[in-house]
């Protein structure tokens, strides 16, 4: 778990901007910092109900080659 930061999530339906950059928040969400001008920005948001805390995505699973398959691919 990430101590300054956070995974935001915009209400269905709505564009919650960055505050920075101006970027449209993702529709599954992103990682928003908690801390500074930045920070204070999200708990606004957070506060009027225009983002929720979610869970970011799992990462994705390493493919994992059997060694039959790995030598195939040595002897071609």
């Amino acid at each position: 778990m990430n101590v300054t930061q956070w995974w935001l999530v915009p209400r269905p339906g709505l564009i919650v901007r960055f505050p920075g950059n101006k970027v449209a928040l993702p529709a599954d969400g992103a990682w928003c910092s908690k801390v500074g001008p930045e920070g204070r920005y999200w708990r606004r948001r957070l506060a009027v109900g225009d983002v929720t805390l979610g869970s970011p995505p799992p990462d994705p699973a390493p493919e994992i080659q059997s060694s039959r398959a790995a030598e195939q691919k040595e002897e071609d």
